[in-house]
């Protein structure tokens, strides 16, 4: 495991137009937290860090109003501070769709899944842990409107960072709120696709349009948050994480994001390309390279999953392509496994 960290440093050097580092809420709660996540990243020259600000519907900063905070500390600040001491752009990492998990509800009853409980989806038929909640939900997106209002203006980031925008893998996500909207416009309830009752080319057909109706909302909530972002600040960047493959993306989780850059929406993307063998990367790298927005596209390096030659070969691979840049997940992992944090920059200059 050390080589892997050894060369993982030994990497970072390399020039590319970003470098990207996504540091997950727990590093805050450390007491010299702050300090040592902006000396880390200044010390293996990175550009940019995305930290975790909201997850699971609350926030890690002393934030005010309704919001549900789990830290209380000016951690975040002291790193944002720290940071731009050292000229590193830092983005506030939100986590949107994604509001809940374990099996039980939250005790809080202003948490979100409480408030709108009916915009959360069942989770029956769902391929993946947590809970999701309806892109419609005018709660929900308050919430994050006030998280990006209180990075904006109080805190000073460089950039807001969505995560978790999209829908749960599995079958139709179905809420009151969502079958209730759809009703109310197609006069049908698409619990019915579902039905085997339902005769088939009627199945199909409630499929198909609950499916873009279901875009659709994903599309109008990003485009309200990025006029929001623009408007509080026009310089501010507006980037999400996606899944890798654009195709499945938007066949998968309703998550139809070249159409978001095409239509400027967002200012650039992170793909999570995380696949562990070297061909699956690959095959993500030649989809992208042949896109006209490549230059939007950052690539999204798992760590935690492949071995230190597969490192340090996806940095090269990205580094002489024509690709924005490239972020690791996560700076947390790197800490853990790691022993000589205090003389890394040994095996970076």
């Amino acid at each position: 495991m050390k080589s892997l960290m050894l060369l993982l440093l030994l990497t970072l050097s390399l020039s590319a137009a970003d470098k990207g580092l996504w540091v997950v809420r727990h590093a805050l709660m450390e007491e010299s937290g702050a300090f040592q996540i902006a000396e880390f990243a200044h010390k293996n020259k990175i550009s940019d860090i995305y930290v975790q600000v909201r997850a699971l519907g609350e926030v890690y900063y002393p934030a005010t109003g309704n919001l549900i905070k789990r830290l209380d500390s000016n951690s975040l600040e002291r790193l944002i501070k720290e940071a731009h001491a050292k000229n590193i752009r830092v983005h506030a990492w939100i986590n949107s769709a994604f509001v809940w998990s374990g099996s039980g509800r939250p005790n809080d009853k202003n948490h979100i899944f409480n408030k709108s409980r009916q915009s959360v989806f069942d989770r029956a038929g769902q391929l993946e842990p947590g809970f999701y909640i309806y892109p419609g939900d005018s709660a929900n997106i308050s919430e994050i409107k006030q998280v990006i209002k209180d990075m904006v203006r109080h805190y000073g980031v460089d950039g807001i960072h969505l995560d978790y925008f999209r829908y749960p893998f599995g079958r139709l996500p179905l809420s009151i709120k969502s079958r209730t909207e759809y009703m109310a416009e197609y006069h049908l309830d698409p619990a019915r696709a579902l039905d085997e009752a339902t005769p088939e080319p009627l199945r199909a057909l409630i499929k198909k349009s609950y499916r873009e109706f279901l875009k659709t909302k994903l599309t109008e909530m990003l485009a309200g948050i990025s006029a929001y972002v623009k408007q509080l600040d026009p310089h501010m960047e507006l980037s999400l994480a996606v899944k890798p493959n654009p195709y499945l993306a938007e066949v998968r989780f309703s998550q139809p994001w070249e159409k978001w850059i095409r239509e400027g929406l967002c200012d650039f993307v992170a793909v999570m390309n995380y696949d562990p063998l070297d061909a699956g990367f690959e095959a993500i790298l030649k989809i992208l390279d042949k896109k006209e927005y490549r230059n939007k596209v950052h690539i999204g390096i798992g760590v935690y999953n492949i071995t230190a030659p597969q490192v340090r070969k996806r940095i090269n691979q990205i580094t002489v392509s024509n690709f924005a840049g490239y972020a690791l997940f996560s700076y947390n992992y790197i800490r853990q496994h790691t022993k000589r944090f205090n003389t890394i920059h040994i095996y970076t200059n």
